[in-house]
């Protein structure tokens, strides 16, 4: 039976924490890389704590306060994954490699072929063998096997996978970052174009998170993007696609961080996976009264189709909305038209 496990990512890494973790490395290692020697062993300790400061996302795994385990996560990649020999059996390793995939978008990884209870675990968790290299990326003699999670399992593939730019983090939104949604949706002059009305609470914003984002990334495709600065991995605005027939394109940013490219940045990551993925096509539509919106779906390829009237809910305003589309399939004569059917008053404005 598994244990109450609580994860948690690691911000201050400090020598003992660094020490804490070489243990569990150095327990778990001697568990199942049997095909090391000593000397191995030694010499691979001597790097941990290196890999153990680099890799940028690091979580432990505790059990009644103290680790039992830890992992790290590159980009799309485990990077590690580390359970305490005296721990093994508890559904750690299970925990761990779900945090990975469904917080941070992890979806490959690499492991010893000399290692089959490892092989064997990852293979029940949905992974298989794409790749096989003769010596490990040290180069020393180990045969390493390159695994991928298998596509159509749970769905985690087109589910907010974690995305990369020059300045940005792209990933799902987490119970943690409830105070940054807050302090982005609670902020009125972000929020006049928004489809809401600005958040008074944390207890608002916490059931914004559920209904909107938690309840997103259970289903099997969804693209619900906290936006975040590398530097310090805090959202600072979103960027959502719909699921509709629309393929409604939604972002915002805190307005300290308008008019420097970021949701341009943001949104074109965003695009290329979707072009990946075989969605056809996206829309994205904006407030006449908020031409720079406009900008930045121009700046993304976006062509302006068309505008309507429309009594806009839940503020019950009427609002000219301006179209736009961008087709990733080619098909550049699609025009999506359910805006123009479903208003009484539709129209193009010309110079646009």
């Amino acid at each position: 039976m598994e244990k109450d496990i609580a994860i948690r990512e690691v911000k201050n890494r400090t020598a003992d924490t660094i020490a804490r973790l070489v243990r569990i490395w150095e327990s778990a290692v001697r568990t199942t890389h049997l095909f090391l020697s000593e000397r191995e062993i030694a010499e691979i300790k001597r790097r941990v704590p290196q890999a153990l400061r680099a890799v940028p996302h690091l979580f432990v795994a505790e059990t009644d306060g103290s680790p039992t385990g830890f992992a790290g996560v590159d980009g799309r990649r485990l990077e590690m994954l580390f359970v305490a020999a005296e721990n093994r059996g508890a559904g750690i390793g299970k925990r761990l490699l779900q945090y990975a995939e469904e917080n941070l978008g992890a979806d490959e990884l690499t492991v010893n072929e000399q290692n089959p209870q490892t092989i064997g675990f990852y293979e029940r968790m949905g992974y298989e063998t794409y790749k096989r290299s003769d010596a490990d990326e040290q180069g020393a003699p180990y045969p390493i096997l390159y695994m991928k999670k298998r596509r159509g399992g749970n769905g985690s593939q087109k589910n907010t996978p974690t995305l990369t730019t020059a300045r940005l983090v792209l990933r799902k939104f987490t119970e943690r970052d409830i105070n940054a949604l807050f302090s982005l949706l609670n902020d009125k002059e972000v929020n006049k174009f928004l489809p809401w009305y600005p958040l008074k609470t944390i207890d608002e914003a916490k059931r914004f998170y559920e209904e909107r984002y938690a309840c997103a990334y259970a289903q099997p495709q969804a693209y619900a993007y906290a936006v975040c600065l590398k530097e310090d991995d805090r959202p600072i605005g979103y960027v959502n696609v719909g699921m509709s027939e629309a393929h409604d394109l939604g972002y915002g940013l805190r307005k300290e961080f308008w008019h420097k490219g970021i949701a341009t940045e943001a949104a074109s990551a965003v695009i290329a996976q979707l072009k990946r993925d075989g969605v056809p096509y996206i829309t994205a539509t904006h407030d006449a009264n908020n031409p720079r919106s406009g900008g930045v779906m121009r700046n993304l390829g976006m062509k302006y189709r068309y505008s309507y009237e429309e009594q806009w809910q839940p503020k019950n305003i009427l609002v000219t909305f301006r179209m736009y589309q961008l087709n990733l399939d080619g098909n550049e004569s699609r025009v999506y038209r359910a805006y123009w059917d479903d208003s009484a008053v539709h129209f193009v404005e010309k110079d646009l």
